[in-house]
């Protein structure tokens, strides 16, 4: 049989004897290169049907799994609500009552007033330092004290704003103080006092020197250089 396919070989394709055993050599080779791929992949596709029935079986097991949880999640649910319902109407229904808390009131500061406050008390107010308070304090004990609440504007660098914001945390009273001896006071002494200048302490003392002690405030009146406004401004610190 060797010999006919090698004469057939020869004939029909036209090999020499040495090609032709040569091709019978290679024949077998190339005739199972080609059957391989199909035995191949029917291999491969009975792997994979396999693989693919055990996930399948895996998938079903972890939703069997996961759907009893979810019932057993559900019946301690609802055990857990009808728990809480009890226990809200036992509470409800005892006689026990629960204490109650409330947050205390915030203590209140003291009132302090104007003429009480000091040059350290005065800087509570927002836009009050210690310079403007040093110059309201100093002002207010050279006046002898406020009988008007616009007097405080009169101190350099207090605005309304705020002497508004100072009677409001410091309520103002008229107080003064400290009194002028009219008929005892220098010259000097009388000049001491914001009200009067120098020029205007030198007359009231030469006029009382030479007219004798004022009785009334509108003894000053006699002065010619001092009117009726400048006067009235002076009355509540004027003693006789």
């Amino acid at each position: 049989m060797k010999r006919a396919v090698f004469r057939f070989l020869r004939m029909y394709f036209g090999f020499s004897r040495r090609e032709s055993r040569g091709f019978f050599l290679v024949f077998p080779v190339l005739v199972t290169l080609y059957f391989v791929p199909g035995i191949l992949a029917k291999i491969f596709q009975h792997a994979e049907k396999n693989r693919y029935a055990s996930y399948v079986a895996e998938a079903q097991a972890i939703a069997d799994r996961l759907e009893q949880d979810s019932e057993a999640i559900a019946v301690i649910g609802e055990f857990a609500t009808r728990e809480a319902v009890n226990t809200s109407f036992s509470q409800d229904t005892s006689k026990t009552t629960k204490r109650q808390f409330t947050k205390p009131p915030a203590p209140a500061l003291n009132v302090v007033a104007f003429h009480q406050a000091d040059s350290i008390l005065l800087q509570a107010v927002s836009g009050v330092g210690p310079v403007i308070s040093s110059r309201i304090i100093k002002y207010r004990d050279r006046l002898g004290g406020f009988y008007d609440a616009g007097q405080l504007l009169e101190v350099y660098g207090v605005t309304e704003e705020l002497a508004v914001k100072i009677y409001e945390m410091f309520p103002f009273t008229p107080l003064v103080r400290e009194k002028l001896a009219m008929n005892e006071l220098t010259a000097r002494e009388l000049a001491r006092h914001p009200y009067i200048g120098n020029s205007e302490a030198k007359v009231i003392y030469a006029y009382r020197n030479q007219h004798g002690p004022f009785s009334r405030p509108e003894d000053l009146l006699n002065i010619k250089i001092f009117t009726e406004e400048w006067v009235n401004r002076l009355i509540p610190y004027m003693a006789f």
